[in-house]
């Protein structure tokens, strides 16, 4: 009997032994899992984060979007401050203010212009460089922040097509008001 007894304590330790590797193997292997499922989460939010966009570059995306959908005999430069228009009268929830736009718009336009190359291009290919900037703003966030990085080769050739002024001057742009006193 006690050589009976012997094997079933051995064989309950042996068990116990295999249920506490498999045990060890699982806590593992749930331990890796939650891991990896909080390194996803926190790359989502990342993800999340990276892309949002600021009201004033969402307007851009409508209105691009917008020039996009117009015929071709419509895609000019009249047509996309047309566009600019109607995407900020019909999302005044992103931006009650259009002002604001406004002054948005001219900022991003003097920051693309004093990037390193960007003056001294547009003038090789006999461009304005305030009329190139306000369409390449138009083109998105990635567009400019890829000419901020690597300078306003990173475009490519189709520069030339931005001849015309997007929009007139500040004054038209204002409506009638004096830069000075949008900015105040």
């Amino acid at each position: 009997m006690s050589r009976r007894n012997n094997n079933k304590r051995l064989h309950t330790v042996n068990s116990n032994i295999k249920n506490t590797k498999n045990m060890k193997q699982e806590n593992k292997q749930n331990q890796n899992a939650e891991k990896q499922a909080v390194e996803q989460s926190e790359d989502q939010k990342l993800i999340k984060r990276a892309y949002e966009l600021s009201p004033e570059w969402k307007i851009s995306q409508i209105a691009k979007k917008r020039f996009l959908n117009l015929p071709t005999d419509f895609q000019n430069s009249k047509g996309k401050e047309i566009c600019v228009k109607e995407a900020l009268k019909s999302h005044r929830d992103l931006i009650p203010d259009t002002t604001r736009y406004w002054i948005w718009l001219i900022d991003e336009t003097e920051k693309l212009t004093r990037v390193w190359d960007f003056e001294e291009t547009c003038k090789a290919a006999n461009l304005d460089p305030k009329n190139v900037a306000q369409h390449l703003i138009l083109e998105g966030k990635m567009v400019c922040n890829a000419i901020r990085m690597e300078g306003l080769k990173a475009y490519g050739s189709k520069v030339r097509m931005f001849v015309e002024p997007l929009f007139e001057d500040e004054f038209h742009i204002f409506g009638g008001v004096k830069m000075e006193a949008a900015h105040e």
